[in-house]
């Protein structure tokens, strides 16, 4: 171990207590949570402002009765763990998160999305060339690729999986590969020599939150970019619907307790405790998606969030005040679609409403824990919270 080497408690850490009682830390969408020793917690609060280990292990001594064998243990583990990162423009984490975004077959579902792939790319010629170009979550590389074909002055490509080993192989492979630098590492450790003027990013899931959207923008703004910075894209709309899901042809999971009774009687065994803990499923995670399903829609769009990326502030969205779903077609209310629309100007956007052409995102469709008989002109009003899970935000949605 070099003690004279920076390192950094990493700008993505989440720290959180499991079911069991263990502390477990996060620091990518891509990495399970990861125990952390209860003695490895000192080191890592000591290089909470970046530190080198011999200052790090001399400050601690002070307090603390340790041992520099131990010391150096812990801090091999959180390093090992990317819960330190080492500091510097080149510096690069010990190991790349592997699972995740790291699969190639994730990237390749999001490639063969034409709708997605060419609303990128016509923003991206529009808005990037003779300009510094940031992306992050470069994932295979594609987008900046296409930033470089149009004329960038320069492309930071950043990635924390190691899909960045594809990316990197793909800008050798193209002639403007070379105005591309790949940045290994989350981009709340990533530091870079200049201010882009353009910010890339595809950090959307099917819940438009739940790849931590906010928090990597929000720092991004503050810290990497250029004053004025444009974002492709620039907005994000966030609403839902309320459907008829047994009319819409959807499998109702709320049947799960009449299956399970069913594959009880067929084993001939006992199952009650099974079926009663089945009985407890937190409703929130009665959740389906589906890609070319025609929906029973009853309600017209009820907006939740809209998002100018620019200048808004991240860290505290604002929400659509008092969220209500106006029924317009008589039904049984039995689920909501959570949809987005991510608007990179006033021509060009990217939506998964269930009246848009089918993305590779599909529709998030919430299901609720009881149907409700509604008819037309009845306004029901929700609950929509952005909520954070072992370091990933979600979108928590319910009937108020």
């Amino acid at each position: 171990m070099d003690w004279n080497a920076r390192y950094r408690t990493t700008g993505s850490l989440n720290l959180a207590l499991s079911p069991t009682g263990k502390l477990v830390g996060t620091n990518s969408i891509s990495r399970p949570p990861q125990e952390v020793d209860l003695d490895a917690l000192p080191v890592l609060i000591a290089f909470a402002q970046g530190d080198t280990p011999r200052q790090a292990f001399d400050r601690l001594a002070e307090d603390w009765e340790i041992e520099e064998e131990g010391f150096a243990a812990a801090l091999g583990s959180l390093i090992e763990q990317n819960l330190l990162t080492p500091e510097g423009e080149d510096a690069v984490p010990a190991t790349l998160a592997t699972s995740g975004f790291a699969s190639p077959l994730s990237h390749h579902h999001m490639l063969r999305d034409g709708l997605r792939v060419d609303a990128y790319r016509v923003a991206i010629e529009r808005y990037c060339p003779e300009r510094q170009v940031l992306e992050i979550g470069c994932g295979t590389g594609v987008l900046s690729l296409f930033a470089a074909r149009a004329g960038a002055l320069s492309v930071d490509a950043i990635e924390e999986s190691t899909i960045a080993d594809a990316a990197t192989e793909l800008f050798a492979a193209n002639p403007c590969g070379d105005r591309i630098t790949v940045h290994r590492g989350n981009s709340r450790d990533v530091q870079l020599d200049r201010k882009p003027e353009v910010l890339i990013h595809e950090l959307f899931g099917t819940d438009p939150f739940e790849e931590n959207l906010l928090p990597a923008l929000a720092d991004a703004k503050a810290r990497l970019l250029a004053p004025g910075a444009r974002f492709l894209p620039a907005r994000l709309e966030v609403a839902c619907v309320g459907i008829d899901s047994t009319a819409s042809g959807l499998q109702d999971p709320r049947k799960i307790r009449t299956e399970a009774l069913a594959y009880a009687e067929q084993f001939d065994l006992k199952m009650e405790p099974w079926i009663e803990r089945l009985g407890k499923l937190d409703p929130q995670n009665l959740r389906s998606h589906s890609r070319d399903t025609k929906f029973q829609v009853l309600s017209a769009e009820c907006p939740l969030y809209s998002l100018d990326f620019a200048t808004d502030d991240l860290t505290a969205p604002p929400q659509a005040p008092e969220p209500r779903l106006v029924i317009h077609t008589a039904g049984s209310l039995s689920a909501l679609v959570l949809f987005f629309r991510a608007r990179f100007d006033d021509e060009i956007a990217i939506s998964t409403a269930p009246d848009a052409p089918a993305t590779h995102w599909g529709h998030d469709i919430r299901i609720l824990p009881v149907a409700q008989e509604v008819q037309a002109g009845d306004q029901i009003p929700l609950v929509a919270t952005l909520e954070g899970n072992y370091g990933r935000q979600k979108l928590r949605l319910a009937l108020a």
